[in-house]
């Protein structure tokens, strides 16, 4: 999956002191609050100016600083990873040139993979609670949840305040879908996928492998990804054999709800086998439907 979380660290805001201007964070939940409502992914400057306005008198946190709201919905396009607008940094002669009726008319939206990895579970509560956690003291969480309209993800924002913690302690901590994952707990990582050990394992040393892009399955995967596999697959069985020294494998891709799948972002289960396991084991994953295995046919 791409860090967003990072992307979100690495919004660039100003600064004078202790004051931190907030324009793009407060932008970034007012359209996940209007994305959790069901608005869609289009939003013209004109249209969400007013309320990005009010949230900034209330939450900007800059006193005696002029409110430009326009300015936060072109630059927050410099971070790619979350937001794209048709006015962007590099269409202008100088930063310092943008003007609101430049803007008026000016088209936003999220980036498509952005809005599907929020739109999976409860990772648009999580990204608010994020946001809330990393830009604001606590006394500002409840007024802004109540601005917004975003009291049905309270649970969430509560979880992300744990977290915001883990990843502030431990930058390099996996956060998405599987939880917070501590770096130590992480065998592997590349730019395509990581490991780490089942959380629930069905044998001893039964690990993931998980794409570091927000993919469904394994057929939402890239050929170039799909390519890649094996190789970490490989490179994690020298890893469980030093560990564990199991006496074989079952390798397993749940791809649809029909199939089991319960958690949508791409793993694969690599599980260890040893000698003894299980009465039987012919036929292996054929039996994955009771009864419906065919030792013949193996």
């Amino acid at each position: 999956m791409p860090d967003y979380y990072a992307a979100i660290d690495a919004m660039r805001t100003q600064k004078k002191g202790d004051s931190v201007a907030r324009h793009k964070p407060l932008l970034l939940l007012l359209i996940l609050a209007k994305i959790s409502s069901g608005h869609p992914n289009r939003f013209v400057f004109e249209q969400i100016e007013e309320e990005l306005i009010h949230l900034l008198e209330k939450f900007g946190e800059r006193p005696r600083t002029k409110i430009v709201a326009h300015y936060p919905f072109v630059f927050l396009a410099g971070e790619s990873l979350l937001w794209h607008c048709t006015l962007t940094r590099q269409d202008l002669p100088n930063p310092k040139s943008l003007s609101r009726s430049a803007v008026l008319h000016q088209v936003g939206h999220l980036q498509p993979e952005f809005l599907k990895y929020l739109l999976q579970g409860r990772n648009l509560g999580h990204t608010v609670g994020y946001l809330l956690h990393r830009f604001w003291s606590q006394e500002f969480h409840q007024p802004l949840v109540q601005a917004l309209g975003l009291g049905n993800h309270l649970s969430e924002i509560k979880e992300a305040e744990y977290y915001t913690r883990t990843l502030l302690d431990d930058p390099q901590a996996m956060f998405n879908a599987f939880g917070v994952i501590p770096s130590a707990k992480v065998w592997y990582r590349d730019e395509h996928f990581w490991v780490m050990e089942d959380g629930y394992p069905v044998s001893p040393g039964h690990c993931l492998v998980i794409s570091q892009e927000h993919r469904l399955d394994y057929w939402d995967l890239s050929v170039q990804k799909q390519a890649h596999l094996p190789y970490v697959i490989r490179t994690t069985r020298q890893m469980i054999d030093a560990r564990y020294q199991p006496d074989g494998y079952n390798l397993g891709m749940n791809c649809g709800q029909a199939a089991g799948q319960t958690i949508f972002h791409f793993h694969c289960h690599i599980i260890l086998r040893y000698n003894g396991d299980t009465p039987n084991p012919r036929g292996g994953i054929r039996h994955c439907i009771p009864g419906k295995g065919n030792y013949d046919q193996t």
